[in-house]
């Protein structure tokens, strides 16, 4: 049997930004990479909290992050 290091709930999540955009389209892209929790693959369960998980994957809770853009940036928690 072979260890996992990532557990299931645990998601590695890609995102994109602009900042500084101006009225032609241009300004300062940023890459980032981060970790996402998928509530749904946490342990339990019963109805109610089936729902709580469904609902608290519209959220995202912030968490360690890299940030690509002139450089790279870590983040411990980014919102």
């Amino acid at each position: 049997m072979k260890a996992k290091f990532i557990p299931d709930f645990l998601n590695v999540a890609l995102g994109y930004g602009v900042e500084n955009l101006d009225a032609k389209g241009n300004g300062e892209r940023e890459l980032f990479l981060g970790l996402d929790i998928d509530f749904n693959k946490l342990p339990g369960d019963g109805d109610l909290l089936a729902s709580i998980k469904h609902v608290l994957n519209y959220f995202h809770c912030p968490a360690s992050t890299i940030r690509f853009a002139h450089g790279v940036t870590l983040y411990g928690l980014r919102f």
